[in-house]
């Protein structure tokens, strides 16, 4: 007999206490899976009530919380929260508040600005709310629980502020957090999503070289044809390879060159036009005239937007170690362009070595690279994706996981860890490549190859990037899926009839034929509404 493990924690101070509740079922649970709900309870780390007739008072100390809509005299109170510890999906939240009266008509509850003090909040200073009501209460017996449905506003980490408001005139009263029983208490509930598996519809003629050899992939969305987009994908032992979205190779050059990591990013202004410029990590050993020393190489091309395919290139950045990772960041601030590197070995005695170079118009059809940051992530890091709406870097530390940093060269080096190996986060080593979706009002989604377990994982692309989901790419028809992924991209423009809502490529480590044989590695094509509702 299988079991399921629920698990409900209370937050007691800084002290979490885990109950296990074990729940029989008739299945068993699949090694590796998640098992486990868990109950979160969170005290609130401010509340108090405003007063419109003493407009200047505060009342952050008392022991209740009041709402009444007595004209000249209303009363409203508001309740503050830090969540933390969020790791799975919140799938249901409720504030629930001790009535100490009753009411005929209880408050509606509407979600405000967090910038607010218990001690200095004042019907003068209450803060503003941030849209309208999410919920209300109808009649409320004295000395009971009452419960406010927050579901659609707490959807991960962070702080959350909340309002009272009435429209009867008898009031209520609720424990405030200073009452000695019956205080307030967000309730949080996550549940792991179930493990999804999708399928490639396509995948892409396969490199040249066998062995470990293609590694990372770029999409270019045509923006005048969409289905005639392309994939650029990098080929390690020697080239850089163009595909369209049947997974036809269109272009295969620059054999000597070992390319690693591709981005790319469009309308670059480069000799009055805008183009779709393209760096490639190159790992290739140029020795120096003498050849008593070498270098390696950033190299920067465009994309002919009548074939898709590669022109240029358009210029080199020198590279005194070895290129690993690399993404592109176009600033929503200056506008400016850049593209990050990651070093496969330490530098200058920075371990998980990055450099940020600034791309610029050099006059004469080329582009001009300034060096604007160097910083080390602590261990080998790879895979990276930079949000330009949002203006951060994502970096996937192999051992470690996911970090968080401020993308603009001047904005420090302040991060957040966003998931992690082990048995508290949702990935295995190695962590790979990253990559995002973009949606409207700063939502989407933050993905990543989870190479140890051959899984991908999915985070909200907003706040802080609660994880979602995991999914495998699995065995369709006559195309398999993919093992040891590397790099990924995504984009969720409409392709044409093959891609309608968006497109997620991922590199096969392991690409066999539909007889069962090996074949050289490649990268596979899966429908984004697959993996992400459109």
């Amino acid at each position: 007999m299988g079991f399921i493990m629920r698990t409900t924690t209370a937050f007691v101070g800084a002290v979490a206490v885990a109950i296990w509740v074990w729940v029989a079922l008739g299945t068993s649970i699949p090694h590796g899976a998640h098992a486990q709900s868990s109950l979160l309870s969170f005290s609130p780390v401010a509340d108090a009530r405003v007063v419109q007739a003493n407009p200047d008072a505060n009342y952050g100390y008392s022991r209740r919380l009041v709402t009444d809509e007595e004209p000249a005299a209303e009363r409203r109170s508001y309740l503050k929260f830090e969540v933390s510890g969020i790791s799975d999906p919140v799938t249901n939240a409720k504030l629930r508040l001790y009535s100490e009266t009753a009411t005929v008509d209880g408050p509606e509850l509407r979600p405000v600005v967090t910038d607010w003090d218990e001690n200095s909040i004042t019907w003068n200073t209450r803060p503003a709310a941030t849209a309208g009501p999410v919920d209300d209460t109808a009649a409320i017996p004295a000395y009971s629980w009452v419960e406010f449905d927050v579901t659609d506003l707490v959807r991960g980490d962070g702080t959350y502020a909340f309002r009272l408001s009435q429209y009867s005139h008898d009031g209520v009263y609720f424990a405030s957090r200073e009452a000695s029983t019956g205080q307030p208490e967000l309730l949080v509930e996550t549940t792991p999503p179930p493990e999804q598996t999708v399928v490639p519809t396509a995948e892409t003629t396969p490199v040249s070289h066998s062995g470990d050899a293609a590694d990372d992939a770029a999409i270019w969305v045509n923006p005048s044809d969409p289905a005639r987009s392309t994939i650029i994908g990098t080929d390690k032992l020697g080239a850089i390879a163009v595909y369209d979205l049947a997974g036809t190779q269109l272009q295969y050059r620059d054999q000597t060159a070992k390319y690693n990591n591709v981005d790319l990013r469009t309308d670059f202004p480069l000799g009055g036009q805008s183009v779709a410029l393209v760096a490639a990590s190159d790992r290739t050993k140029y020795y120096t005239s003498t050849l008593s020393q070498y270098y390696r190489s950033i190299v920067l091309y465009s994309v002919d937007p009548a074939t898709g395919m590669l022109a240029g290139p358009l210029g080199t950045i020198r590279a005194d170690y070895e290129p690993y990772g690399l993404c592109m960041y176009r600033s929503q601030t200056s506008g400016k362009f850049y593209v990050f590197v990651t070093a496969r070995y330490p530098v200058g005695g920075l371990d998980g070595y990055v450099e940020q170079w600034e791309l610029s118009d050099n006059g004469s059809g080329q582009i001009a690279a300034e060096k604007v940051r160097v910083f080390g992530v602590g261990s080998q890091t790879e895979g990276c994706v930079a949000d330009d709406e949002m203006g951060h870097l994502y970096l996937a530390e192999e051992d470690v996981g996911i970090w968080k940093y401020p993308a603009e060269p001047n904005a420090g080096l302040d991060r957040l860890l966003i998931d992690s190996t082990g048995p508290d986060g949702h990935l295995v080593a190695d962590v790979e490549g990253l990559t995002i979706t973009y949606g409207p009002n700063g939502t989407g989604h933050l993905l990543a190859s989870s190479q140890g377990n051959n899984t991908y994982t999915v985070y909200r692309r907003e706040g802080s990037n609660a994880y979602l989901q995991t999914f495998t790419v699995g065995n369709g028809g006559d195309t398999d899926g993919t093992t040891d992924t590397d790099g990924i991209d995504a984009t969720t423009a409409n392709l044409g009839s093959s891609f309608p809502n968006g497109l997620f490529v991922a590199q096969d480590g392991t690409n066999t034929t539909p007889s069962g044989s090996t074949a050289n590695q490649n990268y596979k094509l899966v429908p984004l509404q697959n993996i992400l509702e459109p």
